[in-house]
């Protein structure tokens, strides 16, 4: 019977290379699997694992390497995925990962992509999930083209997860079109099979007249397979054009807005120097105004309010000025700024460089201006404390600052001096005191002062930004 089959399918011709084989016998493993299978169809999930896992342990005794355990990793993914149960979804995924690396055919490697582009979906890493989607679709348009309108449709559901409304759009287009032309094949192939199906029930009489028909079925299944293929070949055509106009055209928007975007980023480069300019010129007008105000005024604690009120808007203009020079917009190298500030203090209190020595230990660090001014600030009040207090009048000393990121993750302000020490400065109500613990809140700092062979003072700065 089985032979007769196969001579009515030559006979007739409706596919050239169509040849019916003989049933094989169903293995233990496809059992289970087909079982697992229906199972899911009738929404017994606790049978679609136990299933499948049978599938795959009577699997494991086959002497014949079979797709079954991968495509059981592949139902447990689905599984998984359904349950929400992502350490199982990712554990399936990996093992199927697996068991395709050792198949030199690879021929399930655009399932386990559209697997691992789900998974990443899920998890919300769009971008991961995309390059899943390029595999899937790059494989599937060697193999089964037709397959990636499943792909585009879920490269339009990732793109408007990510916001992206226009690209969903366009990739929800391609899906419906592939899938359009997908059903038509399938409506024809399904149309010209028909008779296949039934002809287990052709008489010995059918097939004698099959035989005296049997040129012109085939001239005529020749012309159909024909059709289908300049078809196929059309519409690849026709969306190979498509792709390509597509791509010169999105190539061209691209351009222009990178163009305009490069435009806008050099005038506000331009904005930002000229707004540092003009911030350091006004913060040195302020600092002319004090120094003039300081001398006209006799009182010895105004003066010395005006000369530190002097110092703390130097400070803050040196960064602006050094911006402005350096012809960067948001972050200045700390070292460099803090020799000109501690320089510019001693010339402040009028100190010579040789009565005072300071010893710098900063990592060549930068710190972006939100960072820099407060702890400019904070350095500002530390050395000037050390200066004005920690040594005798003409006594000769010494003050070493050290900057530096620590292990976790923090930046470890230290000043020292070799002074006199202090007395429960922490709990001073000074304007200096008050101004630090200001600044440190800001920069979600602790200050510990403590006394070790004169003052040292340790900020610990947890928020803080470095620049590249």
């Amino acid at each position: 019977m089985s032979l007769r089959i196969s001579s009515f399918f030559i006979l007739c011709a409706l596919l050239n290379t169509l040849i019916l084989r003989g049933q094989k016998s169903e293995t233990k493993a496809e059992q289970y699997f087909k079982s697992a299978l229906v199972a899911k169809a009738l929404e017994q999930s606790d049978s679609v694992i136990y299933y499948l896992r049978q599938a795959e342990v009577a699997d494991e005794g086959s002497l014949q390497p079979t797709k079954i355990p991968t495509l059981v990793q592949f139902e447990i993914a689905k599984y998984a995925r359904g349950k929400e149960d992502l350490p199982l979804f990712l554990e399936a995924i990996k093992e199927a990962e697996s068991l395709i690396s050792k198949d030199t055919s690879h021929t399930l490697s655009d399932e386990l992509f559209a697997l691992q582009a789900q998974y990443n979906l899920h998890i919300k890493n769009y971008d991961k999930a995309l390059e899943y989607l390029n595999k899937t679709e790059e494989y599937r348009k060697v193999h089964a083209p037709f397959k990636n309108w499943k792909t585009y449709r879920m490269m339009a559901t990732v793109y408007k997860a990510k916001g992206e409304g226009q690209k969903a759009k366009e990739y929800t287009r391609k899906s419906e079109t592939l899938a359009e032309i997908q059903a038509t094949l399938k409506n024809i192939s399904e149309t010209e099979t028909l008779p296949a199906l039934k002809a287990h029930e052709i008489t010995q009489i059918q097939l004698e007249n099959a035989l005296i028909h049997n040129q012109n079925t085939t001239m005529l299944a020749q012309k159909k397979i024909l059709k289908l293929a300049l078809i196929f070949c059309g519409v690849i055509i026709a969306l190979l054009i498509y792709f390509l106009f597509q791509r010169n055209k999105w190539n061209r928007i691209l351009n222009e807005k990178n163009n305009i975007i490069e435009k806008n980023l050099k005038e506000k480069e331009l904005l930002l120097q000229e707004i540092h300019h003009r911030v350091k010129n006004n913060l040195q007008l302020i600092s002319s105004l004090l120094s003039l105000q300081s001398r006209s005024v006799d009182d010895k604690a105004a003066t010395q309010a005006l000369q530190e009120g002097q110092a703390r808007v130097q400070s803050m203009a040196l960064i602006h000025k050094n911006l402005y020079n350096d012809n960067v917009s948001s972050g200045l190298e700390v070292r460099d700024y803090v020799i000109q500030l501690t320089q510019q203090l001693l010339q402040t209190y009028g100190l010579n460089p040789d009565q005072i020595e300071l010893q710098l230990d900063v990592d060549p660090i930068s710190l972006d201006v939100s960072t820099l001014v407060p702890l400019a600030l904070i350095i500002n009040e530390l050395i000037t404390n050390s200066l004005k207090y920690a040594f005798e009048q003409h006594e000769a000393g010494k003050i070493k600052l050290s900057l530096k990121p620590t292990e976790n993750n923090k930046l470890l302000l230290q000043v020292q001096d070799n002074g006199k020490g202090f007395n429960h400065l922490e709990n001073s109500d000074g304007f200096g005191t008050k101004l630090i613990s200001a600044l440190a809140a800001k920069l979600d700092a602790t200050v510990n002062y403590l006394n070790q062979n004169g003052t040292l003072v340790e900020v610990s700065i947890a928020n803080f930004k470095l620049v590249p």
